[in-house]
């Protein structure tokens, strides 16, 4: 029996952010930026969000996040977790076909 090993995959290309909305000015007191243990960013429980509690750039950071789902699949962003973010996204898009369906 032969085992195979597993080989990563890299992306081949870069993938741009949405111009639209540019990335927060970050001040390095953020909770992200001055946190010793990066690792809490990285937790799905829905109390996550509590991390960015007290944040400066809090609004814009949400923003960015919902403009760039491909750059911010992962992790807390904005107060949100990538399950709180995906949530949005499926509304967002129900809301969309209920418009079209609408204007047809």
């Amino acid at each position: 029996m032969t085992m195979k090993s597993k080989r990563r995959v890299y992306p081949t290309e870069v993938i741009p952010a949405d111009p639209a909305v540019p990335y927060p000015q970050l001040t390095d007191r953020e909770p992200c930026r001055t946190s010793d243990e990066p690792d809490q960013w990285f937790h799905e429980d829905e109390d996550a969000g509590l991390l960015c509690q007290g944040c400066p750039v809090l609004a814009q950071c949400a923003l960015w996040a919902l403009a760039n789902p491909q750059l911010s699949a992962y992790g807390v962003w904005g107060g949100m977790t990538s399950r709180q973010r995906a949530s949005i996204y499926r509304r967002r898009a129900r809301a969309q076909q209920k418009q079209q369906q609408v204007a047809a």
